[in-house]
């Protein structure tokens, strides 16, 4: 939002409401508006959200929308078309419906089909999803265009380093978690559900049996949606060396003594976390699907295992404590190619020029 004020637009902005919405608003210097959007299909509650989108629009009368997330994406472009706005976009970070099977999967086409049709045009955030895309024939190719070499909103390279990590902060959470320097810290970063990839995660740690190895999970339980197992649940409680620390907005400060990243998740669109790892230097593992395998090469720039597969992942951790060397060398390479062409500077100056060519062509 600042570097598009900064090249004269008038930017504002929509979602629901949320404990950092007035930090938001600070940092963004932006106008917010609240519609409230549930994550979950809710066909009351989405007729509701829609009406105040309506409102919010009306009012505002904007050239542009932009909606990211599906339910954002879906309410924001009905939106939109209800109310002619010259120029609709919206960014496909992740396909749902990709995990999905039977009704629920149909349900999940159904609401991409009708967002993609009602903007102008879609932007998937990688590559990946981009071939995903034109083989399931969602809508005319010619909608779908990825901003640089994929992402969102880029990374910002200054802010994620260790140099400039706050080091109070370190010490604080270091000091939560009873950090010892002699043993080895894997973080994973995330919402805590089946999705991401945790249950295997924490199956293959609790069959590491390394008290040497400690394992951060760095995220917010979700008990409504996709929720993880008892058991799951039980190895956590159990194991003295599974420290679940919650949702934190200093997730620079973890990964700034982390000896390995590991993102095991079964589907992404283009993950900011391994971006976040990368830029800081950490080694990468993570599961080789689609948007991973646009940021991570294997053996290059960190390691692949097969998603879901934990005889995999088990050999991929093993490997990696036993080459620390060698992964060094993966990070750096990692660290490099981020800083090439996903920076935040970057991606938002292949963004700028892509509305400045819709709005040529809409001569606005």
């Amino acid at each position: 939002m600042l570097y598009m004020q900064r090249k004269g637009f008038d930017v504002e902005m929509v979602s629901s409401d949320g404990d950092v919405r007035d930090e938001l608003i600070q940092s963004q210097k932006s106008p917010h508006h609240v519609v409230e959007m549930t994550r979950k299909i809710s066909p009351i509650k989405d007729l509701k959200a829609l009406f105040q989108m309506i409102s919010v629009v009306r009012k505002v009368r904007p050239n542009i929308i932009h909606t990211h997330t599906p339910k954002a994406g879906l309410i924001g472009m009905m939106a939109a078309f209800f109310c002619r706005v010259p120029i609709r976009i919206h960014t496909l970070a992740g396909w749902r419906l990709e995990t999905e099977t039977g009704l629920k999967r149909k349900l999940l086409y159904s609401v991409e089909w009708l967002t993609f049709k009602m903007a102008h045009e879609v932007w998937p955030n990688s590559y990946s999803l981009l071939n995903m895309l034109k083989e399931n024939s969602f809508a005319r190719k010619t909608k779908y265009e990825v901003i640089g070499n994929g992402g969102s909103n880029g990374i910002d390279v200054d802010f994620f380093s260790s140099k400039s990590a706050d080091k109070s902060i370190i010490q604080e959470i270091k000091s939560t978690i009873d950090y010892d320097p002699t043993k080895t810290y894997l973080v994973f970063v995330g919402r805590i559900n089946k999705d991401k990839g945790v249950e295997e995660l924490i199956r293959v740690f609790h069959r590491l049996q390394n008290p040497d190895l400690v394992l951060i999970l760095v995220g917010r339980f979700e008990y409504s949606l996709d929720p993880i197992s008892k058991e799951s649940m039980e190895i956590i409680e159990a194991n003295d060396n599974v420290r679940a620390v919650g949702f934190s907005p200093n997730v620079r400060e973890y990964l700034s003594f982390a000896d390995l990243l590991v993102h095991p998740s079964h589907r992404e669109g283009f993950p900011n976390v391994p971006l976040q790892a990368g830029s800081m230097g950490v080694p990468i593992i993570c599961s080789e699907i689609g948007g991973n395998v646009d940021i991570v090469t294997h053996e290059q720039t960190g390691l692949l295992f097969n998603v879901k597969d934990e005889d995999d992942l088990f050999e991929k951790i093993n490997y990696a404590l036993n080459n620390r060397d060698t992964m060094t060398v993966m990070a750096n390479k990692q660290l490099e190619n981020i800083t090439n062409n996903f920076s935040r500077d970057f991606v938002q100056a292949e963004l700028y020029k892509h509305y400045e060519r819709l709005l040529k062509q809409k001569k606005i």
